[in-house]
C-alpha cells in the first residue's frame, strides 16, 4: 500500500486518462456524504464510468461547475464549515471530470486529492473534532484497491 504523498502523486500520474478519471471518482465518492447536490453525485457516477462519452463528460462538467460556483457563493455568505466542505467536494468532482482544455489545475488529479482532503478537514472543524484527517490514508487505500482490481 502507498504510504506517502510523493509516491501517491507519482502513481496517479502513471495512470492513463480514463483510469485516472475512475480513481478521481472513487476519491470524491469517499467524501460525497459532505455534499447533497445531485449534480455532484452525477459527476461522480460519470467519472467512475470508463465508457462515458466525451460529450456527456462536457455536459456534466458544465453542470457540476455551476454547482461549484453556487457552493462557493454559499461559503462566502454563511461562513459555515459544512458549506466549505460541500464546496470542496464540488470542486473535487469538477476536477475529476474536467475536459483537459477546461481544467485550470496544473495537476488535475492532485486537485481532486487535495480538494477531498480539504472537504474532510472542514467537516472535522464543523464537528469540533481535532482528530487527524483520515482522508489521506483512505485515499491510499482506495487507490491500492483500484490498482489491485486491475491486475
Amino acid at each position: 500500500m502507498i504510504s506517502d504523498d510523493r509516491e501517491f502523486r507519482q502513481q496517479l500520474k502513471n495512470l492513463d486518462d480514463k483510469p485516472q478519471r475512475v480513481v478521481a471518482g472513487l476519491l470524491v465518492e469517499n467524501v460525497l456524504e459532505l455534499n447533497g447536490d445531485d449534480r455532484v453525485k452525477r459527476a461522480v457516477k460519470v467519472a467512475k464510468d470508463e465508457d462515458t462519452a466525451d460529450d456527456v463528460l462536457r455536459q456534466v462538467f458544465n453542470e457540476v461547475k455551476k454547482a461549484t460556483i453556487e457552493s462557493r457563493a454559499r461559503c462566502d455568505i454563511n461562513c459555515d464549515w459544512n458549506e466549505q466542505a460541500a464546496h470542496f467536494v464540488s470542486k473535487a468532482a469538477s476536477a475529476a471530470i474536467a475536459p483537459e482544455d477546461l481544467c485550470k489545475a496544473q495537476d488535475r488529479m492532485w486537485q481532486v486529492v487535495v480538494s477531498c482532503r480539504m472537504a474532510r478537514s472542514f467537516a472535522l472543524i464543523a464537528l469540533d473534532d481535532d482528530s487527524p484527517n483520515p482522508e489521506p490514508i483512505a485515499q491510499y487505500r482506495i487507490f491500492t484497491k483500484f490498482v489491485e482490481s486491475k491486475k
